[in-house]
């Protein structure tokens, strides 16, 4: 369990980091309320810990901007006020629970594991899975009834995979998760600790793939064969007349389980040998890969492919297959002719779906041919290769699709700060706020953005010279970095794209428009 500390007393931190660790808590830990924003609005935290008296920004302001953001995390608050308004300001405020210090550790600890209960989807001391069992409160796990003996790492890893046993957690879930911001390790240990933990699962007759791998995606717990759950509650897409066929298909993707989901795609393809390939390709992966050869017939309110098989789960993306110019006969010049079949194939899947990419395969990559995709509204074009690079790029390109893009803001004007990340929001933005460049180089590095907005002036360092430092390093060299500062004059921006800039907007600004160049530049990042 990952808890956040908002403390600026040594010696409190010193005491509270040992009684949590004993207790194999992970801990992070910020001195003041700027920077434990920072931290709470930026990484997943099980419990916040925060003191009212912290600095920069106080405990109770803090406690309300996490709760007016939408932050659910329990929050215990500390404080040497024991008056009856003190307390009702602070659960007011939206802590969820209030200790007076001092405090004995043995209170502390408790109250911890009971916000911890309170917000645990399984409250029980015991977490099960099949014949995996791990005993929270003697911290003993066990398979088939042999003890497994685990590092701590291990113990963790294990017991974030059983308080989600659906969710496929990604390397950085993991990461984010189970490590402290001093101690972010590389994706390589983690991997190291799954061998581990598998090897030792499996020696005490657990299944090689207990816990099991979604390519590209990430780990999850595998059911056995008898503990399977009975048809999914998934919703079926039913793809509806062809008047109006999205109002209901929209909500119906929407229901469909988000963790642990097998992405669906169309196959477009008149061809059956790399049909074939292909659907083997993406199973690989945990995809299921639906191959069509012709238009699909509408049959009542179901989409009924020519080999009879009904389309019946909302597709994630479709994948054209153009002809060879060997096929194309008469639509060799134009292979999107109006009238030719792929036209028509590609128009129809347009209406049902309108809101889900067209990616587009063809054996050479003409410039007529990109050209004629791009003006038609695919996303992506595939050189047809191997099956396997194929379905590599796919599964790369939803990801890419799916990922909330996160976005760090360095400006000390704290107002700004805290209107940005209202003006991103609807964009789906994950947004880090930093407002002590001092603070710079640990958050970009347990951050990893993927683009990075910054003032010009700033105190103590300037941006240009934060912008000559990622530019010279060569993690962050490619970083897409847009200055956002209220100098609008030909100099300046001289200046700003000099020391590596990649835009430079003006305050003040729109949401739209920032979201717009941020996302102009992501794409340029992003594109094969």
């Amino acid at each position: 369990m990952k808890v956040l500390l908002i403390e600026n007393d040594n010696l409190l931190i010193k005491d509270l980091t040992k009684y949590l660790m004993l207790r194999r808590y992970i801990l992070d830990v910020a001195k003041e309320g700027e920077m434990g924003w920072t931290y709470g609005s930026t990484f997943d935290y099980d419990l916040i810990i925060l003191d009212v008296a912290v600095p920069k920004l106080d405990g109770i302001s803090l406690c309300k901007r996490f709760r007016t953001e939408g932050f659910t995390t329990p929050i215990l608050l500390l404080s040497d006020q024991d008056t009856t308004t003190a307390k009702v300001e602070g659960l007011d405020a939206g802590a969820d629970d209030y200790v007076v210090k001092p405090f004995e550790a043995a209170e502390l600890l408790a109250r911890v594991r009971a916000l911890l209960r309170r917000s645990s989807t399984n409250p029980l001391p015991i977490l099960a899975w099949g014949d995996l069992l791990l005993n929270l409160s003697t911290y003993e796990v066990s398979y088939n009834g042999q003890p497994l003996t685990l590092s701590t790492m291990e113990y963790e890893l294990l017991e974030l995979l059983l308080r989600d046993s659906q969710h496929v957690f990604s390397t950085d879930e993991i990461i984010d998760r189970l490590w402290s911001l001093e101690q972010f390790p590389s994706e390589a240990t983690v991997r190291s600790h799954i061998r581990r933990v598998r090897q030792k699962l499996v020696e005490s007759g657990a299944p090689k793939d207990f816990i099991a791998t979604v390519h590209g995606r990430g780990y999850y717990l595998k059911a056995s064969k008898r503990e399977e759950a009975s048809p999914s509650s998934t919703i079926p897409a039913q793809a509806l007349p062809f008047s109006e066929p999205h109002s209901l298909l929209r909500p119906a993707r929407q229901n469909q389980p988000t963790t642990h989901r097998t992405r669906n795609l169309i196959l477009m393809s008149s061809d059956v040998d790399i049909s074939h390939s292909l659907v083997q390709a993406a199973e690989k992966h945990g995809l299921h890969l639906q191959s069509l050869s012709g238009l699909p017939q509408q049959s009542g309110l179901d989409l009924q492919a020519s080999n009879g098989e009904f389309i019946t789960q909302y597709p994630d993306a479709i994948l054209f297959q153009f002809p060879s110019e060997s096929r194309r006969g008469d639509t060799a010049r134009k292979p999107m002719d109006q009238s030719s079949e792929l036209s028509k194939t590609w128009r129809f899947f347009s209406h049902y779906y309108p809101d889900v990419p067209v990616l587009v395969m063809a054996e050479q990559g003409e410039l007529r041919d990109r050209i004629e995709v791009l003006r038609w509204g695919g996303r992506l074009f595939l050189e047809l290769g191997q099956p396997e690079q194929v379905i590599e790029a796919v599964v790369q390109f939803l990801d890419r699709l799916n990922r909330s893009s996160k976005v760090m803001v360095l400006d000390d004007d704290q107002d700004w700060l805290y209107a940005v990340t209202t003006l991103l929001k609807p964009w789906g933005f994950k947004v880090t706020t930093l407002a002590d460049p001092q603070q710079f180089w640990t958050v970009i590095k347990a951050v990893m953005p993927d683009a990075l907005v910054l003032d010009l002036h700033l105190s103590e360092v300037s941006g240009l010279e934060i912008c000559g430092l990622l530019r010279s390093d060569p993690v962050w060299c490619q970083l897409p970095i847009l200055f956002l500062s209220a100098p609008a004059d030909a100099a300046t921006q001289r200046q700003a794209f000099k020391a590596g800039a990649d835009d430079y907007l003006h305050k003040p600004i729109m949401g739209f428009e920032l979201a717009e160049r941020i996302l102009n530049r992501l794409q340029r990042r992003a594109a094969p």
